[in-house]
């Protein structure tokens, strides 16, 4: 699997700092808001749960904006003419 280069410009757009900002206030807001209430027993189960969760979610948004995102076919649209 090959990367493409990451430059800290792609990185630093407002669309990117947007979505790592809303991610981080749910993440803040869902563990240390809601988490910590519950009874002992449902919080480890569900605090486990949910990072296994978070961190594929951000593993996919890393692999999205690293990923080579391919190029349109020779002969695309051909046979609409």
């Amino acid at each position: 699997m090959s990367f493409r280069d990451v430059s800290l410009r792609k990185l630093c757009n407002p669309h990117f700092v947007g979505v790592v900002v809303f991610m981080s206030f749910n993440y803040y807001a869902f563990v240390f808001g809601f988490m910590l209430a519950l009874k002992p027993s449902y919080m480890v189960v569900a605090l486990v749960v949910f990072h296994l969760c978070f961190f594929m979610v951000l593993w996919s948004m890393v692999h999205s904006i690293i990923a080579d995102p391919g190029r349109v076919p020779i002969y695309w649209g051909f046979f609409a003419e």
